[in-house]
């Protein structure tokens, strides 16, 4: 990315506007001391059901509020933006490229586009990306570093694993010549909180009238009003998505199991042939756990918790990925997952030579995944 300038301002295109980007904007907002000697500025917004809206002149995130708020009843006005709703818009918008950053925030899909192509058309003209997606860094990193490579964009991706905790920073910046031989940990929100919730009923006594519990020992989890109760709840804050597949079934973990192999191969500068990919990825969908496990889990003290786990070589410089699972299993009181309550997450990094390192975030939210944005921002401004 061409430097910006003190006192030039940092103009942002933003992709997506759901709560992590309006989160974004009231960071913004809220931290704008934290930017100086940078002034953020917006230049447009696109989204799946508005087109592409790109402002007359670069405005304030407040403004930027003001306007997608009325949006629906008042519109929008000429003077204030033009609006492209055809099926290209997205591309149209990227490729004039009237700004210095692409916030991308879409939808994760299994194979990462059309976020890729948006990411990839941005590097290529120059322009660094910020990114919360998962699907395109979990399929795509090691091409889309080489496009930034050649190009001199930045590509930042600091929330697709744990929202607000930089993970990738913490790794590159606190342990650079560590080498990283095992990790694990508990990466979806979602499944965690389900659990714990069924679990937590359990506990208070109520287990024994989930449907099937007492008639039939493999009645699955997912057959538990508890479950269905607590999947709803998580949709509703926005953690689960509408279709929860992704989470309960491990896809989402084992993307990002992926996305921390493919940064780890790549953070010294090396590029790899092959990447790992979420198909690699040995997962265990939470419909093969029946209720008489998890019974059997708080009558033994323990708990259920969906662990995903990746097994790392080396060969000298070159990093190859042994093994890879998203499986449930029963951790006890010695385990730093047994703690995890809600929608809280952990990470354990074992190394060649220190002893292991837990990362925990607990009950993250939206905002925290706009934090990590923000991180991601400040670092492409050298405010980091």
């Amino acid at each position: 990315m061409v430097g910006i300038k003190a006192g030039k301002p940092c103009r942002l295109l933003l992709l997506g506007y759901g709560s992590v980007q309006k989160s974004l904007l009231q960071y913004l907002i809220t931290r704008e001391q934290d930017l100086l000697p940078h002034k953020v500025e917006i230049a447009g917004v696109c989204t799946r059901s508005d087109g592409a809206i790109s402002f007359v002149r670069s405005m304030s995130a407040a403004e930027v509020l003001d306007v997608m708020r009325g949006r629906n009843e008042r519109g929008i006005s000429a003077d204030v933006a033009t609006v492209n709703r055809i099926e290209s818009a997205a591309v149209d918008q990227i490729s004039e490229g009237r700004y210095d950053i692409l916030v991308e925030n879409t939808v994760s899909t299994e194979d990462g586009e059309p976020a890729r192509q948006y990411i990839a058309l941005a590097l290529t003209l120059g322009k660094s990306v910020i990114t919360s997606n998962k699907s395109p860094i979990a399929h795509h990193l090691d091409a889309l570093l080489q496009i930034a490579k050649e190009s001199g964009g930045q590509l930042k991706y600091e929330s697709c694993v744990m929202d607000g905790f930089p993970i990738f920073n913490y790794l590159d910046s606190c342990l650079p010549h560590e080498k990283v031989t095992r990790v694990e940990g508990v990466l979806n929100s979602t499944t965690n909180y389900v659990l714990d919730s069924v679990e937590g009923e359990m506990r208070r006594g109520n287990g024994e009238e989930e449907e099937g519990s007492r008639s039939d020992a493999s009645t699955s989890v997912v057959r538990s009003a508890v479950y269905a109760q607590a999947l709803r709840h998580a949709q509703s804050e926005g953690i689960a998505e509408a279709d929860p597949s992704g989470d309960v079934d491990g896809k989402d973990a084992a993307s990002k199991l992926c996305c921390i192999a493919n940064h780890i191969s790549l953070r010294r500068g090396r590029r790899r042939e092959k990447m790992v990919k979420p198909d690699s990825i040995r997962r265990t969908p939470i419909c093969d756990i029946d209720l008489a496990q998890l019974k059997d889990a708080v009558k033994s003290g323990g708990k259920m918790k969906q662990i995903g786990r990746l097994s790392i070589g080396w060969a000298k410089d070159v990093v190859e990925v042994l093994d890879g699972q998203v499986a449930f299993e029963v951790v006890g009181v010695d385990s730093p997952f047994y703690s995890l309550s809600s929608f809280s997450s952990a990470i354990t990094f074992h190394f060649e030579h220190i002893q292991p390192i837990t990362l925990v975030q607990h009950n993250p939210s939206l905002v925290d995944t706009a934090h990590g944005n923000f991180s991601d921002l400040l670092a492409l401004l050298k405010l980091r």
